[in-house]
């Protein structure tokens, strides 16, 4: 998964949360802003970021690998084009 479909994949599961009154309620009254979230919205919340967290994990090392491999090639590129 791609950051940006784990950026899509929790915005879109955290908005659905917040608009589940079983898990997070906002007042939406003007001046006076209240929200919490529930017990359940709290793990359900946890939840959401536990399942995220092996993708986040993977899609850094993935671009960490291959901004390290950018670099050896460009290394390597210079090095050629010095030579010719």
């Amino acid at each position: 998964m791609d950051q940006n479909a784990i950026r899509t994949a929790l915005y879109g599961g955290l908005t659905a949360l917040m608009n589940d009154r079983e898990y997070f309620y906002s007042s939406g009254v003007l001046g006076s802003q209240y929200s919490a979230w529930s017990e359940s919205g709290k793990r359900a919340f946890n939840d959401l970021i536990l399942a995220l967290t092996p993708a986040i994990v993977e899609s850094e090392y993935t671009e960490a690998k291959q901004k390290s491999q950018d670099m050896v090639l460009d290394a390597l590129r210079n090095n050629y084009d010095e030579k010719t």
